[in-house]
């Protein structure tokens, strides 16, 4: 994925033919909205966690291998949406 944004109100991601933007603009948000699921699958689950660390988010699963393979996280966002993460070992099919 490339990203492309340079200041710190937004960060803009583009990932072929899709984009996707979070922004932050200084405004104090009351949604409790739970209609979405973000999921994103990374190449390198350590490398990730390691950042969202680092940046100080809040974690609910760290990332946990599950039997079919999948390597598996999540944490929420600036308005508390959950956002998933998760990679896949070589040889290994999405369910």
């Amino acid at each position: 994925m490339e990203e492309s944004s340079n200041d710190e109100t937004h960060q803009f991601v583009l990932a072929e033919e899709t984009a996707l933007t979070v922004y932050n603009e200084g405004i104090q948000k009351n949604n409790q909205n739970q209609n979405i699921c973000l999921a994103f699958t990374v190449d390198d689950m350590d490398k990730a966690y390691k950042k969202l660390l680092s940046l100080g988010v809040r974690i609910i699963e760290p990332p946990a291998k599950w039997p079919w393979g999948a390597i598996n996280m999540n944490f929420y966002d600036p308005d508390n949406n959950i956002v998933y993460l998760r990679s896949f070992q070589k040889n290994t099919k999405e369910i």
